[in-house]
């Protein structure tokens, strides 16, 4: 995914499509994965968005992971304990942290109502 110099991204986790372009209706995610391009000049951060935020694995919209060039974390969740997913909880910030265009992969293992 590109994202310009400085610019944000806000993800919504309810407005998921497959790599076939259809919509996908998530109710719990069971896996969530960053990876920031090599050839980044800067870091990506991602944290909890001010609206709506999906604060699953971040302690509200102070937290957040920085991701420097190259970089990838995964977060999985087994048995029952998966992270919900709802209409007030559900959206993702990913900041560019420098004036040049970046790039990350990200993927998202969800579990259907």
């Amino acid at each position: 995914r590109p994202l310009a110099g400085s610019a944000t991204e806000s993800l919504d986790l309810t407005a998921l499509t497959n790599p076939l372009g259809t919509a996908i209706a998530a109710a719990e995610v069971v896996g969530l994965g960053f990876v920031a391009s090599e050839d980044n000049a800067g870091p990506i951060e991602v944290k909890v968005h001010g609206t709506n935020g999906w604060a699953a694995f971040l302690d509200g919209t102070t937290d957040s992971l920085v991701l420097q060039p190259g970089a990838a974390m995964a977060l999985f969740c087994g048995g029952d304990g998966m992270y919900a997913v709802d209409s007030t909880h559900k959206v993702l910030l990913v900041t560019n942290t420098v004036a040049s265009a970046v790039s990350y992969e990200l993927f998202v293992l969800v579990r259907t109502s």
